[in-house]
């Protein structure tokens, strides 16, 4: 997640030297009547802020899902019985998660883990 914000600035930054060096000054002798519209830098920064706003609503909503607490159950394929568990769905990887308890849970080769749906909030 950290990578895709460190994408986006580096982007930004890019663009933002990429317009600063096709702006520079020029000499005085333009008269007023064949100055540069202002229409593409206008553009430019509103391209900016589009995408800008775009990053921060998909960030937000992948923090959101990540929090969320969802119903865990871990079944011993051998004997048949069967735990249940609530954690955050962003601490649940492979084969371990963290409760919300704070418990450690690491499942063996002979367990399976079923991810029931998220509560509602």
């Amino acid at each position: 997640m950290f990578t895709k914000l460190l994408f986006t600035a580096g982007l930004i930054g890019l663009v933002y030297l990429g317009i600063r060096t096709r702006l520079r000054p020029t000499p005085p002798a333009r008269s007023r009547a064949a100055a540069p519209s202002r229409l593409p830098r206008l553009a430019a920064w509103a391209l900016i802020g589009l995408m800008l706003l775009i990053s921060s609503v998909i960030l937000f909503f992948e923090w959101r899902e990540d929090y969320r607490i969802v119903e865990l159950r871990v079944i011993n394929t051998n004997t048949g019985n069967s735990q249940s568990y609530r954690a955050h769905k962003g601490d649940v990887e492979d084969r371990r998660f963290v409760t919300v308890d704070g418990l450690v849970v690491t499942l063996a080769d002979v367990e399976r883990l079923e991810m029931g749906a998220p509560e509602a909030h």
